[in-house]
């Protein structure tokens, strides 16, 4: 089976933002994380669009099956230490792929405060994880 994947930011989505080059590295992460589980997947060939700023390839990773479940495992634990609107914030922009601006509109935030808060969420979910490592 062949599956097609595209993230916005690493595919080329924003091809005239100059942002992209900030925001490329956890779109590299969210893509690589959704690539890593379909790999798992027997008789799987996946092909994923890439912007030409960025490397042609994903750096190659020696997937293990344990290695995934403890990654899901560390970062369920580094959501849960997260504040119930922190964990919304994230879920809303990762999971739901809104934008900080709809996300601001439906929580009755500013743009700028969402961004400020998932900067340091994501931080905090990094120091989260790098300590159960």
């Amino acid at each position: 089976m062949r599956i097609f994947v595209y993230e916005h930011i690493t595919g080329g989505g924003m091809l005239d933002d100059p942002q992209v080059a900030a925001l490329a590295p956890e779109g590299e992460m969210m893509l690589r994380a959704l690539v890593d589980d379909l790999m798992l997947i027997p008789g799987v060939e996946v092909t994923v669009l890439r912007d030409a700023r960025l490397p042609d390839d994903l750096p190659a990773t020696d997937t293990d099956p344990a290695e995934t479940h403890r990654d899901r495992a560390g970062t369920q634990r580094a959501l849960a230490a997260l504040s119930d609107l922190d964990r919304e914030l994230v879920a809303l922009r990762f999971g739901a792929g809104h934008t900080n601006r709809a996300i601001a509109d439906l929580l009755g935030l500013t743009e700028a405060n969402v961004a400020q808060r998932l900067r340091r969420a994501l931080l905090a979910m990094r120091r989260t994880l790098e300590e159960g490592r």
